[in-house]
Parts: structure tokens; sequence; C-alpha cells
């Protein structure tokens, strides 16, 4: 089963200003967080699925960045983040309970974009946790990440059943974010183009 998947992106920080109770509604699907580094790439950096994105897109924005909980894993330098997310995770870079993460956490949202594709029209065998895992294996496989637990809640399990996955960016400056294409087969082999 094939699905297509049309990314839309905003600055993760547009929504700062509103008050709390502001929550756009964007439907059930997909999101991830991208950064811009400071060589001019932009980088796939987590992963996400929500049957209400715009509720996730504030809970990320007000407890990951504006107001981090200690349970988070922060880079432990934003410079060293933002000038290269991969090697931070590669490189286990992260940590909880970090005093500065205020300050690291508002460097990197003031270059993080959120990216997000409803997905409405899923098989009854498959869920919306399968497409995240498909998508979150093949942003792994796209910048090499080869540590686990940093893109993602990625415990949740394999899909059932072969899924392919095309994604289509309504800006260009994205299209290297992910693979054009995903295939993840029955005998969980994973291909992308």
């Amino acid at each position: 089963m094939r699905y297509e998947l049309h990314w839309k992106c905003v600055p993760l920080n547009a929504i700062a200003y509103h008050e709390n109770w502001y929550d756009p509604y964007l439907g059930q699907g997909v999101y991830m967080l991208v950064v811009a580094t400071t060589d001019g790439q932009y980088v796939a950096y987590y992963v996400g699925e929500s049957d209400d994105i715009g509720r996730r897109w504030r809970e990320h924005l007000n407890k990951w960045f504006l107001n981090p909980d200690e349970k988070y894993w922060i880079a432990e330098s934003a410079d060293d983040f933002l000038a290269n997310p991969v090697r931070v995770f590669n490189e286990n870079r992260t940590a909880q309970r970090l005093a500065n993460r205020v300050e690291t956490q508002k460097q990197i949202l003031d270059q993080t974009w959120f990216c997000f594709s409803e997905v409405n029209c899923l098989r009854p065998w498959h869920t919306l946790e399968d497409i995240e895992y498909v998508l979150q294996r093949g942003v792994m496989q796209h910048f090499q990440i080869t540590e686990d637990g940093h893109i993602g809640d990625t415990g949740r399990g394999k899909p059932r059943g072969a899924l392919e996955i095309g994604n289509h960016f309504g800006r260009s400056f994205l299209d290297a974010t992910l693979p054009s294409t995903i295939h993840f087969d029955d005998d969980d082999k994973m291909t992308i183009e």
C-alpha cells in the first residue's frame, strides 16, 4: 500500500506568541521537526504522529523548547547541534536535566521548522504508528543516523505488511529532508529513493 504525504512547513515558533490555549487544528497525521544547520542543510531530527497535529505542535513548542522539561533529551551544545545534528546523535551527545536547557533549546528553536502531513485514508491493516515508524527509519537511513532513540518514539513496533510512502514538499528547500520514496517490505527490509 502506498501513501502520498504532502508536507506543509512553518517555523516551529510561529505560534509561540499566541495564548497557550491556541492549538490550530491541523488534522491527524505525521509531523517532523527539521533544523536549518549552519552550513545551509535541512535535517529532519524528530518524527512523530498524532490524532491532533496542532495540539502536538503546541505541546512540543511548550514542553521541549519554551519551557523544556528535565525529562527531555536535549543536545549538550546548541552550536554543535546546529552545525551537525547527525554527529550529535551518533556520538550520543544529548542529555536530560541540562542546566542550560532553556538557552540551548531557544537557539535550536529559532532554526527549527515544524512540518506536517495529514493522513486520512489509512487502510485497516495500517496505523499512524506504522507510518511514523517507516518515516523514522527512513530518516535514519537517509541521514545515516546509527543510534536509536533520538528520532522519536521508535519502540512502537513494525508495520504489518508492506508499506510505501511518497513524500512531497510545498517548499523545495526542504526536499532533501526525506527520501522521495520509502519502501518497507513484509520481511523488514527498507529501501529509499
